[in-house]
């Protein structure tokens, strides 16, 4: 990598957020002032039929994933705590949360993100450890 590359790879993530941004389906609907997606949209990209919209939806949850372990790892423990086991897979864990999206219509108006987390958190709660 020389100099005059690294000022480029350093807009990757910009340019791939803009990219992500246009190319996503729900761009042009309008969004409520509290959720950028909601259940009900995260529910038609998981099911949807286009390689782009399962790519979205794998990309949202895998967020929601990583945030969450980010958080357990800073020591702030999320009220909905969920152990995934290490040797599960992405597909494994889009599965469960499209199920729990489109069976739970309590979360079609709703931010997404939690109904993310319950469903990770009913399928795979943490043990609770006890110190004799």
């Amino acid at each position: 990598m020389t100099k005059a590359t690294q000022p480029l790879l350093a807009l990757l993530p910009a340019a791939a957020l803009l990219f992500y941004m246009n190319a996503n389906p729900f761009a042009a609907t309008p969004a409520r002032a509290d959720a950028l997606m909601t259940g009900k949209m995260l529910g038609l990209l998981c099911t949807s039929k286009e390689k782009e919209d399962q790519n979205s939806c794998q990309s949202y949850i895998a967020g929601v994933v990583d945030y969450h372990t980010l958080l357990k790892s800073l020591g702030t423990a999320p009220s909905v705590n969920f152990c995934l086991p290490h040797d599960i897979t992405m597909a494994q864990i889009k599965l469960i949360v499209t199920r729990y999206v489109l069976q739970r219509t309590e979360h079609r108006d709703f931010i997404a993100a939690p109904a993310v987390a319950m469903a990770l958190f009913n399928a795979y709660p943490c043990q609770v450890v006890r110190r004799k």
